[in-house]
């Protein structure tokens, strides 16, 4: 007996809310009712809850019939199920067979990929309304044993773009391949042409592909027009398999990690490296024309805020501290002294790392500040900058 084929299998129009109610249910039951600081409530993935739904559907002995999926309507934009739902813990030929048990008294034709598609769904809604009713999610729940499992492979990173004017021709990009030898991508396009629509597909696809194994594919969105973050936009971020914690408003909060580098036991030479990077760094934020007087007092200045700590991160307000002490008059502010107070003011960052800029999925609230201005460039800067660090010590411990 052949195994069903699961490629190319179509996802039903309207999927996610139909099964987002069990997905608040499930997570009603694992979250604390209240969560301290900047404690995270667990987001369940969309992908974890089809994947349930299926199962709990197949596991069900009720006899099935044509009605119970023929009018079932496939998604309009032919998403598709990725082909890790079925392959993840090696479960795709017993899927194979209890679709066949399930279905054993119909004529199905397994190779139509329409029809394998509603009957798929089918099974999803069929879970849904099984652990929705009475208290069969308890049931379930209370069933499970402490054992973890997770997909050990690399995520198969392979991006559905479009077309090329015929449905059946996708186009597709192959993160994965070491044939793209620039990883950064452009969108371009007039006001107006998805330019935003297409970056949501985007990570959608990036989050749907990776999330459920061992590499999960985070991002960090800077939102400079705010529509990320707007709440009109929520259903946005149950496509990403984050939640509205993911969000950062710096207007209202500062973000959780220092944008300074750790000098703790390193050598003076690479703080006076760094000096020289950061003096850089804040003349290109705000445009400002230093003297050579000026540039040597901001090195000086920095690599004495790292002294007084120990090589630990330092501040903006250390930072404008040690400058002013150099300064012959440190009430008659310069360019540089006046872009300090900008960021002190701002207090943009906090003075230490509160959460991983690395191991969650993150996106900056930019729109209440200038895009071209120097709260907005040196939020992306110090960000990337960190994120450039990270990397860096990562791949010096290889």
């Amino acid at each position: 007996m052949s195994i069903i084929n699961f490629s190319n299998t179509r996802q039903m129009e309207g999927l996610f809310d139909a099964i987002n109610p069990i997905k608040e249910l499930i997570e009603s039951k694992i979250n604390l009712s209240r969560t301290a600081d900047r404690e995270k409530r667990i987001n369940l993935n969309q992908n974890k809850i089809m994947r349930i739904c299926f199962i709990v559907g197949l596991s069900l002995p009720t006899k099935r019939s044509i009605d119970d999926y023929k009018n079932i309507q496939l998604s309009v934009s032919s998403i598709r199920i990725t082909p890790s739902f079925f392959t993840m813990h090696d479960l795709s030929t017993l899927y194979s067979a209890l679709l066949k048990l399930r279905y054993s008294d119909l004529n199905i034709d397994w190779t139509q990929n329409a029809t394998l598609s509603r009957i798929i769904a089918a099974e999803m809604l069929r879970g849904r309304d099984y652990l929705i009713a009475d208290n069969n999610l308890d049931s379930f729940l209370y069933a499970m044993n402490n054992k973890v499992a997770m997909a050990k492979d690399i995520p198969v990173l392979n991006l559905l773009i479009g077309n090329y004017g015929d449905e059946e021709m996708e186009a597709t990009l192959d993160i994965n391949s070491r044939s793209i030898t620039n990883s950064q991508i452009i969108i371009a396009g007039a006001t107006g042409s998805g330019k935003t629509n297409l970056l949501a597909v985007l990570i959608q696809q990036f989050r749907m592909l990776s999330t459920e194994s061992q590499y999960p594919v985070n991002f960090l969105l800077f939102d400079y027009k705010g529509e990320f973050s707007d709440i009109q936009n929520n259903h946005w971020l149950a496509l990403f398999d984050v939640d509205r914690s993911c969000i950062l408003d710096p207007l209202t909060q500062p973000l959780p990690f220092t944008p300074f580098k750790d000098f703790t036991e390193r050598s003076i030479n690479e703080i006076n490296l760094y000096s020289t990077e950061m003096s850089s760094a804040l003349y290109s934020i705000d445009r400002v024309s230093a003297s050579a007087n000026m540039n040597n007092r901001l090195s000086e200045a920095i690599v004495e805020a790292y002294k007084s700590t120990n090589g630990a991160p330092i501040s903006f307000e250390l930072m404008l501290k040690c400058y002013q002490s150099r300064m012959k008059d440190a009430n008659n502010d310069d360019s540089i002294s006046s872009v300090l107070k900008q960021l002190v003011n701002a207090h943009i960052f906090e003075s230490e790392d509160k959460v991983s800029l690395i191991d969650d999925s993150y996106i900056i609230k930019m729109d209440g500040y200038p895009k071209d201005g120097p709260i907005a460039k040196a939020i992306v800067y110090f960000l990337m900058s960190k994120l450039n660090n990270i990397y860096e010590l990562w791949i010096n411990k290889q």
